[in-house]
């Protein structure tokens, strides 16, 4: 899966996952898989990728950066992972 987008992955994943009836801990679980999805898009576009440098060649980018970026603060990110957010804003 390391060659597919995020939204990809979390539709292979829930799509695998098959017609079962829902629960609560499979709405954690979804939950958990989606923000593991967001978090990877956030390595790969942040991080491994020159998030500054795609801003020099669309300012207007910073917006939908700015929603993601918010997106990803949730009570299931880790400390350390919102402080490398906070960084990158």
């Amino acid at each position: 899966m390391y060659g597919t987008k995020p939204d990809e992955a979390l539709a292979m994943l829930i799509k695998a996952r098959g017609s079962s009836t829902s629960t609560a801990s499979d709405s954690d679980v979804g939950a958990k898989v989606k923000h593991d999805a967001l978090i990877f898009k956030f390595t790969r576009e942040y991080i491994q990728r020159d998030a500054f440098k795609a801003l020099q060649s669309n300012p207007k980018a910073i917006y939908s950066m700015k929603a993601f970026l918010g997106e990803l603060r949730t009570p299931i990110t880790s400390e350390p992972m919102l402080h490398v957010i906070t960084q990158v804003e």
